[in-house]
């Protein structure tokens, strides 16, 4: 989150597995900062559509399941600019 606030990215692509906060939690509070809600995220997961309904709610428009072709990335990165 503070790298986020610090930078100011252009896109966000987060594992929904990660080791100081989940997934979830880190969508949630870029979500609730105003300076940083805008920016596009895409979700990578390898716990099958399970967590989609719930990042679709918190405005995650893009989701990759694990694993993952590169081209798929590269064309929900250029979709996403």
């Amino acid at each position: 989150m503070d790298k986020a606030s610090r930078l100011k990215p252009d896109l966000i692509i987060l594992d929904i597995g990660m080791p100081k906060v989940d997934g979830y939690t880190f969508v949630r509070g870029i979500k609730a900062d105003q300076s940083l809600s805008v920016i596009p995220i895409i979700v990578l997961t390898g716990r099958g559509d399970k967590m989609k309904d719930l990042f679709l709610q918190e405005g995650v428009k893009e989701y990759i399941l694990k694993p993952f072709e590169t081209k798929e990335l590269v064309d929900k990165i250029k979709r996403m600019m």
